[in-house]
């Protein structure tokens, strides 16, 4: 069975999406896939260094109708929108 209990402190899901420059198709076939309103906020946490290519919100905008942002500090998520990581060493 699978576990979905809320653990953030916040009242919906938030799922981690991790994903390089290479995994760029995978990316927009789940984002084409994902319904716009699950009720759920999806992170896009980019697995390379930050001088590779990195994958844009612009890119997963393009295959989603939820928002999608940049996240830093201080964002506060909200359920049906994503946020794309900058890319860390």
């Amino acid at each position: 069975m699978l576990d979905i209990t809320v653990r953030s402190g916040l009242p919906f899901p938030v799922v981690g999406v991790g994903a390089s420059a290479d995994d760029a198709p995978a990316l927009r076939r789940f984002f084409d896939a994902a319904p716009a309103d699950s009720g759920m906020a999806y992170i896009v946490i980019q697995s390379h260094a930050p001088d590779q290519q990195s994958l844009t919100a612009e890119l997963v905008a393009a295959h989603t109708t939820m928002p999608v942002s940049m996240i830093a500090d201080g964002t506060n998520l909200e359920p049906n929108h994503v946020y794309v990581m900058r890319p860390v060493r």
